[in-house]
């Protein structure tokens, strides 16, 4: 019996389903919502989902502040993001950390959660990509380029 959906298209719909947000936090950033006692806010920007494979995000931010970058997943798939490069800039606190979305759920959705140290003023970048550690010469199956304004402390 043929399958309904080849490996391909059920990889590409599971990464459609999973794609959900791409929420970036930023600690210490002034908002029109944040109170004054609250030291950090979060911006969520909805991941592109289906054919786009690579995604360009501006975000703000200050010297001395941790960028929070969460993005989607899905641990039954094999694939990981992973950060490939970053600006001089940025200091990366530690492993990125992947959690599932839901307790008890092995092989589904999760959240991996990327802490960037803003360093320098200026523009700064990071590219994080998803991809199978073991398909070396595949391309990511999906980029997210970010691009840092960082401003120096006031």
């Amino acid at each position: 019996m043929r399958p309904l959906f080849s490996n391909r298209a059920r990889l590409g719909k599971a990464l459609a389903l999973t794609s959900g947000l791409l929420v970036v936090g930023l600690s210490g950033c002034d908002t029109t919502n944040q109170s004054q006692s609250d030291d950090r806010s979060v911006v969520a920007i909805t991941a592109a989902s289906g054919e786009q494979k690579t995604e360009t995000r501006t975000v703000d931010s200050t010297i001395g502040k941790t960028l929070m970058v969460t993005l989607p997943g899905n641990s039954g798939t094999g694939y990981t993001w992973s950060m490939t490069s970053h600006s001089e800039g940025i200091q990366l606190e530690g492993a990125p950390v992947t959690k599932p979305l839901k307790a008890d759920t092995p092989g589904g959705p999760t959240v991996t959660t990327f802490e960037l140290m803003m360093e320098e003023s200026g523009r700064q970048t990071a590219r994080l990509e998803l991809a199978r550690a073991w398909e070396a010469d595949t391309p990511p199956a999906r980029v997210i380029d970010l691009v840092i304004t960082v401003q120096d402390n006031p």
